[in-house]
C-alpha cells in the first residue's frame, strides 16, 4: 500500500485498510501453499497449451499423445512400406568380359 496517501482524521479508513492488507496477506499465503501443494505441469504441457490453444491439462496430454502416435504410424510407414522398391539395372550379360571376375 502507498505510505503516502494517508488522509487525516479519518480512523474508520485506517481501520478498513489495516483489515483489508491482513486478509490480503492471508490469502496470499493460502495461494502460496495451494500452488507449492500441487504438482507442477510438465514443460512439453504447458507449450502444447500456449501454441495450440487448448485450456485443460488432459486434452494437452491427448495432444501429445497424438502426435507420437502419428510419428510412430510415419516411421513405420517408411521403414516398411513407403520407400520405392529397388530394381535391378537392365545389363546384357553376354556382352560382359568375364575373364576379369574369373581367377
Amino acid at each position: 500500500m502507498n505510505e503516502q496517501t494517508n488522509i487525516p482524521n479519518n480512523s474508520e479508513i485506517d481501520q478498513a485498510l489495516k483489515e483489508f492488507e491482513v486478509k490480503n496477506n492471508a490469502e496470499q499465503i493460502q495461494k502460496t501453499l495451494e500452488v507449492s501443494s500441487t504438482p507442477e505441469m510438465p514443460k512439453m504441457v504447458q507449450l502444447v497449451m500456449k501454441w495450440s490453444g487448448v485450456k485443460e491439462q488432459i486434452q494437452a496430454e491427448y495432444v501429445i499423445l497424438g502426435l507420437v502416435v502419428l510419428m510412430f504410424v510415419a516411421s513405420f510407414y517408411l521403414f516398411w512400406g513407403g520407400g520405392s522398391k529397388t530394381t535391378s539395372i537392365p545389363i546384357d550379360i553376354n556382352k560382359i568380359d568375364q575373364s576379369k571376375f574369373v581367377q
